[in-house]
């Protein structure tokens, strides 16, 4: 049986994965830039509260993310989260090829500064990668 979501709105879920020490956020559809962002904020949110530093993604019924959101996310939020311990995300891919783009640029401007992202299509890899690290 699956917890009650830490955080939801019509577009996100967030989850704590007890069994992966990690947050969990489950993307639905195109996400509206407030709601989006107010989402990544509460991720970080609870990440911190639970000094985590690792979280899956699940992009699978996501859209596109907009422009504005990305550089949000590569400029503003990244930096932020890493500063707070974030170091592993696990991205389970998109059906959208323009959130696949998206996710690909944030992870070129993000990758290799104290933080990794890898792409998975399942959940079960996601979480036997993460798995791996320790808090």
């Amino acid at each position: 049986m699956e917890s009650p979501p830490l955080y939801e709105n019509a577009h996100v879920r967030i989850f704590y994965k007890e069994e992966l020490n990690a947050i969990y956020i489950k993307w639905i559809g195109f996400t509206p830039s407030g709601e989006f962002r107010e989402a990544c904020d509460r991720a970080l949110i609870e990440m911190e509260k639970r000094k985590l530093s690792k979280m899956i993604a699940d992009n699978r019924e996501s859209k596109a993310v907009a422009p504005e959101d990305q550089r949000w996310l590569s400029e503003q939020w990244f930096p932020r989260a890493i500063n707070s311990g974030f170091r592993h995300s696990a991205v389970l891919v998109s059906r959208s090829s323009l959130n696949r783009f998206a996710t690909d640029r944030i992870r070129e401007d993000v990758n290799g500064k104290n933080f990794e992202a890898r792409d998975f299509h399942d959940l079960e890899s996601a979480g036997q990668w993460l798995i791996g690290f320790q808090d």
